[in-house]
């Protein structure tokens, strides 16, 4: 049994991510794993609202979960401490051959911080160019 790996950010771009990620799940009878970041420093290295930010994410991890159980999908939901990249870059590197299909959802970045930080999922593509795991980006159009 393969994995779909679903990056959720919590917030509305990875609702549709999510969403098309439980779907999969059913059609393809796969394992989910919902792999959520949490970077306790901010981008100018100060500690940003850590307990809110982890409060979220239970939040978060009780939602999937319930919504997992409902539709009979097997699911995990991985918590991980650090740049959501890195977290991926992990999770990818322990568990390569397991691993089927990467899902997330893009969200609209100012350009500012497009510039100086550039934006989760180009990163992602850049880390997966030349390995066998197809990952889909969900873009909202507006």
């Amino acid at each position: 049994m393969g994995v779909i790996l679903l990056l959720h950010s919590g917030g509305d771009d990875s609702r549709d991510a999510e969403e098309y990620a439980f779907e999969l799940a059913v059609e393809e009878k796969k394992k989910l794993v919902c792999l959520h970041a949490i970077d306790p420093i901010g981008y100018y290295g100060v500690v940003k609202h850590y307990g809110n930010k982890k409060k979220a994410a239970d939040t978060l991890k009780k939602r999937v979960k319930n919504k997992a159980e409902e539709i009979g999908v097997e699911c995990e939901f991985l918590l991980m401490e650090g740049k959501p990249d890195e977290a991926v870059k992990k999770y990818i590197s322990e568990h390569e051959k397991d691993l089927d299909v990467i899902i997330l959802g893009s969200t609209r970045k100012k350009i500012h911080e497009k510039l100086f930080f550039g934006s989760v999922s180009e990163k992602i593509l850049k880390m997966t160019k030349g390995r066998f795991h197809p990952t889909i980006i969900l873009k909202k159009i507006e």
